[in-house]
């Protein structure tokens, strides 16, 4: 600045703050001897107006991005949740995929396993309910002959009413037998629950 205003002029650094030293200007003497002061502003921060949609647009992608990336990390274990839900009332329902992250499927053959061992234990306890339920039919139809030539009638009723309380017993021990048929018994509980139906 100097150069450019000649031997005639001079210029030299001000600043309006002389212990913080953080506004600067430049004082120039002219040709009259009269000084001019001239302030330095830092340069202002200039953003482009097109910044602020671009970042929104970045977001927009990074949100859906994490959305699927979400919603394919709670699958499987949605999967989980509507099989442990059915679990009480459907003991066959289709074993869940062992597939996904590790921890998922690990989780996922844990679930089949106890799965199939509450079907193999409800399984078995049925057949020996129908099988109890199957045998007790006989001993029940000996007592109903034998009370029929009780000559007292008051104990003849008495016992009559208690056989029949146990023939409804067994018979709702084989309609529950019937009903858990399907849940998969091995092949010789079959004969026994087979052999209930019968009539006696």
């Amino acid at each position: 600045m100097r150069a450019a205003l000649g031997p005639g002029h001079s210029a030299n650094f001000v600043y309006f703050d002389p212990p913080a030293q953080l506004r600067r200007g430049i004082r120039i003497h002219l040709k009259d001897g009269s000084p001019l002061t001239l302030a330095i502003f830092p340069p202002r921060g200039f953003i482009s107006p097109w910044l602020p949609a671009a970042l929104a647009v970045q977001l927009c992608i990074i949100a859906l991005f994490v959305w699927v990336a979400v919603r394919l990390a709670t699958q499987p274990l949605a999967r989980l949740e509507r099989a442990a839900n059915g679990l009480g009332s459907d003991l066959r329902g289709e074993p869940l995929p062992e597939d996904g992250p590790q921890e998922v499927a690990r989780v996922a053959t844990a679930f089949n396993a106890m799965q199939r061992r509450i079907a193999e234990q409800v399984a078995e306890r049925i057949q020996i309910l129908a099988a109890i339920s199957h045998d007790l039919q006989t001993p029940i139809t000996r007592m109903r002959l034998r009370a029929d030539f009780l000559g007292d009638s008051d104990a003849k009723e008495k016992l009559q009413g208690d056989l029949q309380e146990m023939q409804t017993l067994v018979k709702q021990g084989l309609a529950l037998a019937r009903e858990y048929d399907d849940i998969g018994p091995p092949p010789a509980a079959h004969v026994a629950v087979e052999a209930s139906r019968e009539p006696s």
